[in-house]
């Protein structure tokens, strides 16, 4: 639904012409009534928006990643920010295609091991999980799965790895696994480094790293893991070579 121009238009009368097609349009679409009234629906709208049209309400938050959104950028209607389906940033409005369907993200993560008994993790910089543990990884962007894992660990700890080196471990696909709105699969791979290599020495943080933490194998906690990356170290413990 394109976002209304007529600058002549009271508050009152955006509120209904706003909101009476997307609330229809979205109770059709997702087969599910909404216990709200238009009129409910009109003091919110006048709560948040200050009785000015949309298109002049400066930015909004991107629900998957925290940026800054404009609304005229995304074509955003308030319906959206009420049944909880806020538009996108511009780098996840060009990943992901917003439907009635619940949206499925996929992501890698690379599990860096130094001589099976050490694994290399970041602290994260902000929400969601600010300041819990997660192994290195992120969206995958136009690329191979493998391809992004490799990337996001160049990007969040400044480790160069070659796709060749790594190998596929495991997925992670548990629902509500990420807290953000829709359903994210994370294809997790693995890489296993010597102490001497000399790319440890140069490990720093970046992206959404606040800190890159270097930790024993047998010294981590679930309560220390974000997102699911526990279900991760657990397993890399039961394979043969590394601490049980």
């Amino acid at each position: 639904m394109k976002v209304l121009t007529h600058p002549q238009k009271t508050a009152h009368h955006w509120s209904k012409e706003f909101f009476c097609s997307g609330y229809e349009k979205y109770q059709m679409g997702c087969k599910a009534k909404l216990e709200i009234s238009l009129e409910d629906i009109e003091l919110v709208f006048l709560m948040t928006y200050n009785g000015k049209p949309p298109q002049m309400r400066a930015h909004f938050t991107c629900p998957l990643c925290g940026a800054i959104t404009d609304i005229s950028e995304n074509n955003a209607t308030p319906w959206q920010f009420l049944t909880g389906r806020r538009p996108f940033c511009q780098k996840e409005t060009s990943m992901n295609q917003q439907s009635n369907y619940p949206a499925t993200y996929p992501t890698a993560d690379l599990v860096v091991t130094i001589d099976q008994k050490e694994v290399v993790l970041i602290c994260r910089a902000k929400e969601p999980f600010l300041n819990k543990l997660a192994l290195p990884g992120g969206h995958v962007e136009n690329e191979k799965c493998v391809q992004a894992a490799v990337r996001e660990a160049r990007e969040e700890i400044n480790l160069s790895v070659d796709v060749r080196d790594v190998e596929l471990l495991m997925l992670l696909d548990g629902p509500g696994r990420d807290p953000r709105p829709g359903h994210t699969l994370s294809l997790v791979y693995h890489v296993d480094l010597t102490s001497s290599d000399a790319r440890i020495r140069h490990l720093r943080a970046a992206s959404d790293a606040k800190q890159v933490v270097r930790k024993s194998l047998r010294e981590i906690c679930e309560s220390d893991m974000a997102f699911d990356h526990w279900r991760v170290i657990q397993y890399v413990r039961s394979l043969p070579g590394f601490p049980g």
